[in-house]
């Protein structure tokens, strides 16, 4: 299902407990379910946030492409399914002195240097990218502004040398440690296709009759905006009107 549905998942760490199969969807498919936004899924992107906030995260062309203060898990998915997780966190002495060291989780920079045009050419960005990305930020961070990407105030301010960049895509370990995460831990989060009843639709959107879903086997509100914990919404919230939806028609057909 993951290969048919979601390629882009295929091979990065799964978080799950092991029980999350797919064979809810699968047995609702058999009855004629429909499903949506199968190719969904939160990425819980390799990156200390603290770190990520105080400088900017850009791909691998030197490009700055979303506002470092959003959700984790929004960074994740633009990383992977619009750069491929090929992203860096680019950042000063300052900003990485300004995380706690405990809040850290043991990760330095890859590369340092007291240039962007060192740091650009160590990383192998395009010449002149970085220079140009952080130049442009740093403009507008002298009066505390961020017009591209709207950042909080608070993590704006223009980075000074010497410079950093972490690899996203070595994961949340210790440079001496090596090797690589993948980048991100993943999971699905598309599913069936549902009413506001719970009930489960066909192709067309008409309501298969006496069949129900709630929860991640559904499609729910979130599946190209999922933030931690908007799946027990989905469970609880829907669960119950999918419940009561049930009972009121078995109720009516033993009448």
């Amino acid at each position: 299902m993951l290969a048919e549905h979601a390629p882009a998942l295929v091979g990065l760490p799964v978080n799950s407990d092991g029980g999350d199969d797919g064979r809810g969807i699968a047995l609702a498919q058999a009855a004629g379910g429909a499903v949506r936004h199968m190719s969904a899924g939160q990425v819980g992107i390799s990156l200390i946030p603290g770190m990520a906030v105080r400088g900017m995260v850009v791909d691998d062309r030197g490009r700055r492409f979303i506002n470092e203060d959003v959700y984790p898990g929004l960074i994740g998915q633009a990383a992977l399914f619009k750069h491929g997780l090929r992203v860096w966190v680019i950042l000063d002495e300052e900003a990485f002195e300004a995380v706690p060291e405990v809040e850290r989780w043991g990760v330095r920079p890859h590369h340092v240097a007291e240039t962007l045009a060192e740091l650009e050419a160590e990383i192998g960005m395009p010449d002149g990218s970085l220079v140009s990305t952080v130049g442009e930020y740093n403009r507008h961070a002298e009066n505390g502004d961020d017009p591209y990407f709207h950042k909080a105030p608070e993590w704006v301010r223009p980075l000074r040398s010497p410079f950093a960049a972490i690899n996203v895509r070595r994961g949340i370990v210790p440079p001496e440690h090596g090797g690589s995460s993948g980048g991100a831990e993943v999971f699905t989060i598309g599913g069936l296709r549902t009413s506001t009843e719970g009930e489960v639709s066909e192709l067309d959107g008409r309501p298969i009759p006496g069949l129900y879903g709630a929860g991640r086997a559904t499609s729910g509100l979130h599946s190209w905006g999922y933030i931690s914990g908007t799946s027990l919404g989905d469970g609880t919230f829907f669960g119950r009107r999918a419940g009561i939806a049930a009972a009121r028609r078995s109720s009516t057909s033993t009448e």
